[in-house]
């Protein structure tokens, strides 16, 4: 109908969450083409549940989406222990994309992650492009703060990543493209942000034109 901004009043949110593989949610928030979420002053909760995987937002072959504000928490807690592919916000094959101003905390997962479908490895690769994550506080995630598989223009500017811990590796911020699905990961910018009591800091595993 024409809007291009949907902000959600101050308070708190029970979102169901569920997905049918980890990079395919059936259930959460979709954030469309041409869309600004806010949600400046709300706390977004992951129901817990004990599906494998979700993602609380899910931004995906979309343009021109920005995501501001909120505090989105994860079922971590209460969720099977053996499940890391629980996402905050995860980003698939999208352009001009800001996630500014955020708290995500508590994921069986990563903060964020920018992945692909393995379908691509066949039909076509399309990395997210012109990608920006500002201003962010990430925490207690169970795997990465913020985990790239797949981007090509990527910039982590002024974020403060804390207490990752729990699964594997647990890095503040995980560049790592997948070679068996050739992912594309380049053009990534990474500056002036502070870590505290993670497992790693930050792994830079391969791509291409990398400064930091």
């Amino acid at each position: 109908e024409g809007y291009n901004v949907v902000k959600l009043v101050k308070g708190d949110y029970l979102i169901h969450c569920t997905g049918e593989t980890d990079w395919y949610p059936v259930n959460g928030i979709f954030v469309p083409t041409n869309m600004t979420l806010d949600l400046t002053g709300a706390r977004l909760y992951v129901e817990p549940n004990t599906s494998k995987h979700y993602a609380l937002i899910q931004i995906d072959h979309v343009e021109n989406a920005t995501v501001i504000g909120g505090h989105l928490i994860g079922d971590r807690d209460q969720h099977d222990g053996s499940h890391t592919a629980g996402y905050g916000i995860q980003v698939i094959a999208s352009s001009n994309v800001t996630i500014k101003d955020m708290k995500i905390e508590g994921m069986t997962g990563n903060g964020i992650i920018f992945t692909m479908y393995t379908y691509m490895l066949f039909w076509g690769r399309f990395p997210s492009e012109n990608v920006l994550v500002t201003g962010c506080d990430i925490s207690d995630c169970g795997r990465h703060g913020i985990h790239a598989i797949q981007t090509s223009g990527l910039e982590i500017a002024d974020n403060y990543f804390h207490d990752i811990s729990g699964y594997q590796y647990q890095y503040a911020i995980d560049i790592k493209p997948n070679p068996a699905w050739q992912s594309v990961m380049e053009h990534v910018k990474i500056h002036h942000h502070t870590s505290q009591d993670c497992t790693a800091r930050l792994r830079l595993y391969g791509g291409n034109e990398m400064e930091g």
